[in-house]
């Protein structure tokens, strides 16, 4: 059945119907889009892949633009998809840095790349305007803000008499 989402079609209305294979795709997601480390600290990040209309490719995880000490290892991505947790390990030297990093989930067969994003407010969201924005002109990001804060400074040695 093909009708108008406002219930005003009739048989003057038109209407444009396309029909098509639908192609294997991917959808990874983030849920927020900065992130703070500490030196000497761990900083997990829940990626998640949805798998779409039979995409079967082995996949990884993989970080770009990370600053010198900060690094994180490729994660296997499951044959379901779902949740996979990536961790940036900071080292104990680690500088002090603000900016904006990437996350890819890369086929390992062909390395064919595939951003991660967030979703920015959607129309289901009390965004202030009656029944949300029903387009934004930008729905997604797909770049993170790290920051690395400073090393705390030594504790200073109290000298009692």
């Amino acid at each position: 059945a093909v009708g108008n989402v406002l219930q005003r079609g009739g048989e003057s209305a038109w209407y444009r119907l396309s029909v098509r294979r639908p192609v294997p795709a991917l959808k990874a997601t983030v849920a927020d889009n900065t992130m703070v480390l500490e030196p000497g600290k761990t900083h997990e990040i829940t990626v998640t892949v949805t798998r779409q209309h039979g995409f079967d490719a082995p996949l990884q995880i993989r970080t770009a633009s990370l600053p010198e000490g900060v690094r994180a290892e490729p994660v296997e991505v499951s044959a379901k998809g779902g949740a996979t947790t990536l961790k940036l390990v900071a080292a104990d030297s680690a500088a002090p840095f603000s900016g904006p990093i990437g996350i890819q989930v890369v086929e390992t067969g062909s390395g064919r790349e595939h951003a991660v994003t967030m979703d920015l407010v959607s129309a289901g969201e009390n965004n202030g305007v009656p029944q949300g924005f029903r387009r934004l002109v930008l729905e997604s990001i797909s770049q993170f803000w790290l920051t690395v804060l400073p090393a705390p400074a030594p504790a200073k040695a109290v000298e009692t008499k």
